[in-house]
């Protein structure tokens, strides 16, 4: 009689311990409504909280000048002139002169924060010359007082292009040249220059390894005069471990290993290496604003092939 009583009692405490445990799992595991509702309408509480942290420039000619709309307010927008070599910015143009003139050739009140503007076209000296509002086409001179001239133009409108592309178009890589005479191929980690007239090949480069070598990404100029390869670095080896242990084609657990580079490791790094197709040699090009970057992209040739 004893061991039963006692038995009973450890499984009395054990079924005591079970339950609120299991109370406590269901307690912490699930969330109120009020939880998700919050947690639903946290995009709505901090949006147009925060303002001019987004820049897309778009750039004036070949040089360092351009111009971008930045967010100043919940409806407010801002245009603004900049030039990268000199490290200046300004207001691109008087809004306030220019939402006046709008609202009479638009036929309704125009505010200057938040002006209609697309597709906006600037001379080489800054002044704004033509631009869209309402699908409709405008040329103008910002120089002239009171935005005094402004024409509808009867040009279509352009259709909309992503802010990355508005710019101009960036290549796509090809090996082969535009005039069709010369190829670009990758032999070793190495660039070869091979004409596709005869059997002669130069090679361009030496020092390419597989640590640190060209890859089949080249862009020509549209001329063909030169090219820019691509010399990427690999990223630093090292690996993380996870352990499957349940998988449901088998038994037993299964290891996987996957590349995780953690702070300070060396990350993977592309540059482009400049090459002249009539002195068969290399341009050298420096990488003093980029000498550790993150990520370099968007590789693109001026019209004039600069």
């Amino acid at each position: 009689m004893i061991s039963v009583s006692v038995l009973s009692r450890r499984w009395g405490q054990i079924a005591f311990a079970v339950g609120v445990l299991l109370f406590c799992e269901s307690s912490f595991g699930q969330g109120a409504q009020e939880d998700y509702d919050r947690a639903d309408g946290l995009r709505d509480r901090f949006r147009n909280r925060v303002f001019r942290a987004e820049v897309i420039p778009h750039w004036i000619g070949d040089g360092s000048r351009g111009w971008y709309r930045v967010q100043t307010g919940e409806q407010e927008f801002e245009f603004v002139l900049f030039d990268a070599g000199k490290g200046l910015r300004k207001r691109a143009f008087d809004h306030g002169a220019l939402a006046a003139a709008l609202s009479g050739l638009l036929g309704f009140s125009v505010e200057a924060g938040n002006l209609p503007l697309s597709a906006l076209r600037f001379g080489a000296d800054g002044r704004l010359i033509g631009f869209q509002a309402k699908g409709r086409v405008f040329e103008a001179d910002s120089s002239a007082p009171g935005w005094k001239r402004i024409e509808e133009s009867s040009k279509t409108p352009a259709k909309r292009q992503s802010s990355r592309s508005s710019a101009s178009a960036f290549p796509k890589p090809n090996s082969e040249s535009p005039d069709q005479k010369w190829r670009v191929e990758i032999r070793d980690r190495n660039v070869w220059l091979v004409s596709k007239a005869g059997d002669d090949e130069y090679p361009l480069s030496f020092e390419g390894n597989e640590e640190d070598g060209y890859v089949d990404e080249v862009y020509w100029a549209p001329n063909s005069s030169r090219f820019a390869a691509i010399r990427r670095r690999k990223a630093q080896a090292r690996q993380v471990h996870l352990v499957e242990s349940s998988p449901r084609d088998r038994l037993q657990p299964r290891l996987h290993a996957l590349d995780y580079l953690k702070p300070g490791d060396r990350i993977a790094v592309s540059k482009p290496h400049l090459f002249e197709v009539d002195s068969k040699s290399e341009i050298p090009v420096s990488d003093a604003l980029f000498p550790n970057p993150w990520r370099i992209g968007d590789y693109r040739w001026a019209s004039d092939s600069k």
